[in-house]
C-alpha cells in the first residue's frame, strides 16, 4: 500500500506550502505550513453582468498540524486573519479548509454555515 502522506502530499508541500499560524478555538497560536490560494470564481447573471468572487482556500497536510483544524478555527496567512469556514477531510491524509477573511473582533464569531458551492 502506497502511504499518500509520505509521498503525495510531502512532495506538494514541499514545493507549494509556505508557513502560517494556526489558532484553534480556545488555543494557542501554533506555527504550520499550508497550501494557500485566493481561489477566483467568475460568475455571469442574466443581463451580462459578470462578478468575481474570491474565495480564500488552504490546503493542509494533517500530519502537520498537532491537532485536527476545526471551522472556526483562526489562520494568520501573509498577514492577513481568516477564519475556517469549514474543514474538508480528504480521507487521504489532507485537508481542504475554505476561509472567510476576519478581523480580531470577528475572529470570536462562529463563521455562517458553509458555502454549498465549496463543498461539492
Amino acid at each position: 500500500m502506497i502511504d499518500l502522506d509520505a509521498t503525495v502530499l510531502a512532495a506538494a508541500q514541499d514545493a507549494f506550502a509556505e508557513w502560517a499560524f494556526w489558532t484553534p478555538a480556545g488555543g494557542t497560536a501554533q506555527r504550520v505550513p499550508l497550501i494557500f490560494w485566493d481561489n477566483s470564481k467568475e460568475t455571469k447573471f442574466q443581463d451580462g453582468e459578470q462578478v468575481e468572487q474570491m474565495l480564500p482556500v488552504a490546503s493542509v497536510r494533517l500530519s502537520q498540524f498537532p491537532g485536527m483544524p476545526a471551522r472556526g478555527d483562526v489562520f494568520l496567512i501573509r498577514g492577513v486573519s481568516y477564519t475556517a469556514r469549514n474543514v474538508y477531510p480528504d480521507g487521504m491524509g489532507a485537508a481542504r479548509i475554505p476561509l472567510s477573511w476576519s478581523d480580531d473582533s470577528q475572529a470570536a464569531v462562529v463563521p455562517a454555515a458553509p458555502d454549498p458551492v465549496l463543498s461539492q
